[in-house]
């Protein structure tokens, strides 16, 4: 029989970021119950030594399968059950009936596929058309995430291809997910606004001020676990990456790094930035307004004086990007530097009114 199911999927799920937050993200904003759940998570920013705006808990890795149990049902799905196409169609379509979403660890090199998917490590099936045997994928293209068919035949080779992977990096990814990942949205309850988790929030992002982080991996070399410092350099927290988007333009000005292919799109970084200071000032509005309303009656036309030079700084952006004229950068340096100051004693405002009302 003929079927064609998708599961709801929110592919503008705030600022976009690495996948494995993004589902998760994606799932739970398509559902309106979960909103205020998100309101209280997940509302991080983070900056690359590539200077790629990110959006998830922190730079890190962090375990996954708690940070989300109160919202989302996790469970490793059954890989014998995708070994044929057969199977696998039917087990999907299941899986799907029951409001439940696959993710599966993918290798596409090698396989006869057109775009990047080479560069793709895993995909969320949210939806399938049985007749055609294809599924439903998010997939990023250009730096936005958009859905796409794939053939369900190519998938499962590419899935079957990377269950047989023990190196670090595939290791490393179980503190994320399995081989293959269920995830159900479960709604526990109403989510009350939390003054302390909103208190911790935002002394998260005053305390992270012009914060670098420079990590650490760690290799396993002929079975000898070595560590070796990498040039990853992140700037954890809003505030922290004005410093670093600062530091990024200073080094475009001096020449000191260039802009090199559409991954350093400094449009998009711009644009990134500017949606999740709208996003912020949407979530946090709600509990302000709730907590400390004075706060919000004196500071939110300042608020939104930072997000017009913030959408003033991506128009700059694309212009540079388009006609590589000094002038944009300089005029862009000039309100990073502007909305950094604000930013400061706003947040400084913030942090000392909650710290009152907590008692700290």
């Amino acid at each position: 029989d003929c079927v064609l199911v998708k599961l709801p999927f929110n592919f503008n799920a705030g600022i976009q970021t690495e996948c494995w937050t993004f589902y998760k993200v994606a799932i739970l904003s398509a559902y309106p119950q979960f909103i205020p759940w998100l309101n209280q998570h997940c509302n991080n920013l983070f900056l690359t030594g590539n200077f790629q705006l990110a959006y998830g808990e922190n730079c890190r890795l962090y375990d996954q399968y708690r940070y989300f149990e109160q919202v989302l049902c996790v469970e490793e799905a059954d890989c014998t059950l995708l070994d044929t196409e057969e199977d696998a169609l039917w087990y999907i379509k299941d899986k799907l009936s029951h409001q439940e979403y696959i993710l599966l660890e993918c290798d596409f090199t090698g396989t006869d596929i057109e775009g990047d998917w080479q560069l793709v490590r895993e995909c969320l099936i949210y939806g399938m058309d049985t007749q055609n045997q294809t599924v439903y994928v998010p997939y990023l293209q250009k730096g936005r995430w958009i859905s796409s068919a794939i053939k369900l035949s190519i998938l499962l080779q590419a899935h079957r291809k990377s269950r047989g992977k023990k190196d670090f990096l595939h290791e490393s990814l179980r503190l994320l997910q399995y081989r293959a990942t269920l995830f159900r949205p479960v709604f526990t309850g109403k989510f009350a606004p939390s003054l302390h988790v909103f208190w911790k929030d935002i002394r998260y992002i005053y305390k992270s001020n012009n914060k670098e982080i420079r990590l650490v991996e760690k290799a396993v070399e002929k079975g000898r676990e070595t560590e070796h410092t990498v040039c990853q350099i992140y700037w954890d927290g809003y505030n922290a990456c004005l410093s670093g988007m600062i530091a990024m333009v200073k080094k475009l000005l001096a020449q000191e790094w260039i802009l090199r292919n559409l991954d350093d799109n400094l449009a998009l970084t711009f644009k990134r930035l500017w949606e999740y200071r709208v996003y912020s000032k949407l979530r946090n509005s709600s509990l302000e307004e709730h907590f400390v309303p004075e706060y919000l009656i004196k500071n939110q036309q300042y608020e939104e004086r930072n997000i017009q030079l913030l959408r003033n700084a991506s128009l700059f952006a694309l212009k540079y990007t388009h006609y590589q004229n000094e002038k944009n950068l300089k005029a862009i340096l000039k309100i990073l530097h502007e909305v950094k100051d604000s930013e400061d004693y706003l947040l400084d405002d913030l942090y000392i009114r909650l710290s009152d009302k907590i008692g700290y």
